[in-house]
């Protein structure tokens, strides 16, 4: 599956599910398109954060189509999903 993590805010990310487009940074078999509403590069870190966190939900939502939005809030370079 391939995610999009989008930068919504200074603290917020928002990663949805179903995208078709590749880009070069690949994280824990996911290929993440990084988009940032500033224009500003989000650290692999965070990218690889957003991902394991979007894994978990999925595992625990596996009956939800994967479409489904994923809240995360960045803060001092951690990602908490506020969706647990």
């Amino acid at each position: 599956m391939i995610v999009e993590v989008t930068k919504m805010t200074e603290a917020n990310f928002r990663i949805i599910g179903g995208y078709t487009e590749l880009t070069s940074q690949q994280s824990g078999g996911f290929i993440a398109k990084i988009i940032s509403s500033d224009g500003q590069q989000i650290p692999p870190s965070v990218i690889n954060a957003a991902v394991s966190a979007y894994n978990r939900f999925t595992a625990n939502h596996i009956d939800e189509t994967t479409e489904s939005e994923l809240e995360l809030k960045c803060q001092d370079g951690e990602v908490s999903n506020t969706n647990e």
